[in-house]
């Protein structure tokens, strides 16, 4: 899904970098929407993904390891 974002929401374009089919990129996007109810639909929804996606991200990097 952040392939998909960082694209653009461009599917050949991830389907490309990440080395995937196109048509396997778009039932696997299809199956998160199903699974998750992640919505890509408008520039709204994108936004906050992708700022969801971000924010865990740097949520994750401060998190100490558990020894």
């Amino acid at each position: 899904l952040f392939a998909y974002v960082r694209e653009g929401c461009r599917s050949q374009a991830c389907a490309d970098a990440i080395g995937l089919h196109v048509t396997t990129l778009r039932y696997r996007l299809s199956r998160m929407e199903e699974l998750f109810g992640i919505k890509l639909d408008t520039p709204e929804q994108r936004f906050a993904v992708e700022l969801a996606i971000r924010l865990s991200g740097i949520i994750d990097s401060r998190v100490p390891a558990v020894p």
